[in-house]
């Protein structure tokens, strides 16, 4: 028993690890006034995403991209939401940004380890 604790105490010392990992490649993406506007236009006038607070998360995205872009090499978006993002203007729009769409994390992994390899 007394070995087990200890190999769950390294696994986890591992999950911390990899967490705080993932943490710092994450980025806070801001929603403000600028940005409810362009997604209430959005949804008002029928544009994919569809549903109004997908509208909002979609408008957040692009007006980081549009601004940032330059300090990434290469954006990914990822979200399960397939259902709602899923959808050729969508995908037309974050390519002429530079931006891959995905829709599984094992998906991304995969793209983030062979552009660290390249």
């Amino acid at each position: 028993m007394k070995k087990l604790l200890e190999l769950a105490d390294t696994e986890l010392i591992h999950v911390k690890e990899a967490i705080n990992d993932i943490r710092e490649l994450c980025i806070l993406i801001t929603h403000n006034s600028d940005v409810y506007v362009k997604g209430k236009l959005r949804h008002l006038s029928s544009q994919p995403p569809f549903k109004e607070a997908d509208c909002q998360i979609y408008e957040s995205i692009l007006k980081f991209v549009k601004e940032k872009k330059r300090g990434y090499d290469k954006i990914i978006f990822l979200t399960k939401d397939m259902k709602d993002f899923d959808h050729i203007k969508i995908h037309e729009e974050l390519t002429d940004l530079g931006v891959k769409i995905m829709f599984s994390s094992g998906e991304c992994i995969r793209e983030v380890l062979k552009r660290l390899q390249t």
